[in-house]
């Protein structure tokens, strides 16, 4: 009313009515409609199912993960892409929100999938997805802080985390002990921008980039861990040597389909050595002047005397 009366308008008329309790996040995300992803078809209760395609019953929920954001489809479609290529058998979604990956996992490699949140609605809501899928018996779904609640020394072939580069980096650590050797980790809710400092995280851990896919402005990473050799030294204690590759960035299409893959590596070589002279030793070095030696023809000059 002050601003209509300081502008010289007639003053807005003003409704207002009570609005019921209801979950508006559920009723906004119940007129989304399915979501593709490979094989994969995430969809809701108000869509008919399709037999030909992988479906993914997520009802709509507070938690993170309904297949729409380009995080969790680019993490369904590196899922879709390792099938492709291996099986594994100890799988675990970090961070499962309402438990989309972990659900995906479950049906591409019929094993069972350990699904963890920090969250206990989000745990309840991917609960309540598994069964509704017919995954139940398969993915079991705790509350847990990190890896705090996971049985102590278990190792898992495949980790998918879906999270935020901050705290993926800083988990990096713990991440790599947990991932078995010649296992894959599929990381996402990274930026494009911060996608080199995450790698740059876990390669000192042993983690060796697979693959990379850019949905957007957003980036999913494929990392395997290094199978250990007999008797060579942890991954944190390699000094980087003059032949050891590292990163180019390139894009490659191979089986992985139209990723920035590691593949295409760029690998630093030793110097040329200079060719030595004729008749040289094998073992004499370059000649350097000697500093105590002074040019002839000249004499060391004493203090209060003086050259002739």
């Amino acid at each position: 009313a002050v601003a209509a009366a300081v502008c010289g308008v007639a003053p807005p008329r003003v409704a207002w009515e009570e609005l019921p309790d209801r979950d508006w996040v559920a009723a906004g995300l119940a007129a989304l409609p399915a979501a593709r992803a490979g094989r994969f078809r995430v969809r809701g209760a108000h869509i008919p199912a399709r037999p030909s395609l992988w479906e993914l019953r997520i009802e709509a929920a507070a938690a993170f993960g309904s297949g729409h954001h380009e995080t969790t489809r680019g993490c369904l479609l590196a899922l879709d892409r390792l099938a492709r290529a291996r099986s594994f058998a100890r799988p675990l979604d970090l961070g499962c929100g309402t438990g989309a990956l972990a659900l995906a996992m479950a049906r591409l490699w019929r094993r069972p999938v350990l699904a963890v949140d920090n969250d206990p609605e989000a745990a309840a809501a991917a609960r309540g997805n598994a069964r509704r899928n017919g995954l139940g018996r398969l993915v079991e779904c705790r509350r847990s802080e990190g890896f705090a609640a996971l049985p102590p020394g278990a190792r898992y072939d495949l980790i998918a985390a879906n999270l935020l580069a901050a705290p993926l980096a800083a988990m990096a650590p713990e991440l790599a002990a947990r991932l078995a050797p010649g296992g894959v980790a599929v990381l996402s809710g990274i930026l494009r921008r911060q996608a080199r400092a995450v790698l740059a995280a876990y390669r000192p851990r042993g983690l060796a980039a697979l693959g990379r896919r850019d949905l957007g402005e957003w980036s999913v990473l494929c990392l395997r861990k290094r199978r250990a050799r007999p008797g060579s030294p942890p991954a944190s204690r390699r000094i980087r040597g003059a032949g050891e590759r590292r990163w180019a960035g390139v894009s490659w299409r191979g089986p992985w389909g139209p990723w920035r893959s590691s593949t295409a590596w760029s690998t630093r070589r030793p110097a040329a050595r200079s060719a030595r002279p004729a008749g040289a030793s094998p073992h004499a070095g370059p000649r350097r002047p000697c500093p105590d030696r002074r040019p002839t023809g000249t004499r060391s000059r004493r203090p209060g005397s003086r050259n002739t």
